[in-house]
């Protein structure tokens, strides 16, 4: 969903965009060196804040990790 929703602002402002499916590690090492990059869809954390200009937040959810107690057998 973000990613259509960043595709239509690109589209509306007359800008082209080029989008590319990386690696975790290696998109967040390029997009601190690239001035015009950024991350589709990245947690806002207290250690990134800083780092980043944020836009946003363009669709939030929570999420939940749940485990069984114990194994069933």
């Amino acid at each position: 969903m973000n990613l259509d929703i960043v595709k239509d602002v690109c589209i509306a402002s007359d800008i082209t965009c080029e989008f590319k499916i990386l690696p975790w590690k290696r998109a967040y090492s390029l997009v601190q060196k690239e001035k015009h990059s950024g991350i589709i869809s990245i947690a806002k954390t207290s250690q990134r804040t800083p780092i980043f200009n944020w836009v946003g937040p363009l669709a939030s959810s929570e999420t939940f990790f749940y485990k069984l107690k114990k194994i069933l057998s």
